[in-house]
């Protein structure tokens, strides 16, 4: 039996080479993307919080610090269950952060108000992402001749220094809400009332905004630092939190063991409840 020479039609492997090559680039191609889709992720993973702030943010640079300036900063960042503005951004690239909601109201008592934003506050913070935050002691009676050289290192909460409050003004406007500040006067602590600056005393009942300092070493994670898309540092704290009892709110001040104190929101009057936390949901 006689075979038959199977003839191609002339140009086919020509075809077919040109085809296996576009398909091979092709390849080549999604490769690569996605390698460095990878890359550029890992980066954005590795990337500290305050680099990408610095980068991304209009900041300005005073001294040796970076500051949010003017009423509508783009500076707001979740920790825990707390939304927190970033104030300022040190040469080491921790931040000092600023509770966006004032988180109790008490006299203008500077040491009672240091012990409890240390005491109380601080106990129920994640202290995973925190370094000591340095506050000046200097006493202050003029707004024109501000100094600092006493300086406490060994405090990990504090208040807004009135240094920090003038360095984030621009066109005399502010993102800061009415407030005691850290620094004192010889009749009390300064504040912040209507926007200005007021001197304090003993007698006055005033919001308390803590402050916290992040070290450097948070990495970030997602967000563009605008109230609806804040900048996210994990934390399982429960303090800040909003929780529903019948038909009125409150917020969690202090959690000890299974019980959380709460304080009614709207209500500046220091009287809080105790309520176990196994038998109320957060909102």
């Amino acid at each position: 039996m006689s075979s038959r020479k199977i003839r191609f039609k002339k140009g086919i492997f020509q075809k077919l080479f040109w085809f296996l090559s576009i398909i091979f680039i092709i390849c080549v191609i999604v490769i690569f993307i996605i390698k460095y889709l990878s890359a550029a992720s890992k980066f954005n993973d590795d990337k500290k919080i305050y680099e990408y702030v610095i980068a991304n943010n209009n900041v300005s640079k005073v001294d040796d610090f970076y500051y949010f300036k003017g009423e509508e900063a783009n500076n707001y960042l979740k920790y825990g269950n707390l939304l927190f503005r970033i104030v300022k951004i040190y040469k080491d690239g921790s931040m000092d952060i600023i509770t966006d909601k004032s988180i109790n109201s008490l006299y203008n008592k500077n040491d009672d108000i240091f012990k409890y934003v240390n005491d109380i506050f601080y106990k129920n913070l994640d202290h995973e992402y925190l370094n000591t935050s340095p506050y000046c002691e200097d006493v202050i009676d003029d707004v024109k001749n501000i100094t600092c050289d006493k300086i406490n290192f060994s405090s990990y909460v504090k208040l807004l220094s009135l240094t920090d409050f003038v360095n984030s003004m621009d066109s005399d406007k502010t993102y800061f809400n009415d407030m005691i500040l850290g620094t004192k006067n010889k009749d009390g602590n300064w504040v912040i009332s209507d926007g200005k600056i007021a001197k304090g005393t003993a007698d006055m009942f005033n919001d308390i905004y803590p402050v916290v300092t992040l070290n450097g070493f948070v990495k970030y994670e997602s967000g563009d630092g605008t109230s609806e898309n804040p900048f996210i540092v994990s934390s399982s704290s429960k303090i800040g939190s909003y929780v529903k009892i019948m038909d009125d709110t409150y917020i969690v001040n202090e959690v000890n063991g299974g019980n959380l104190k709460l304080t009614l929101v709207g209500n500046r009057i220091l009287v809080r409840k105790m309520y176990k936390d196994s038998f109320i949901d957060d909102l």
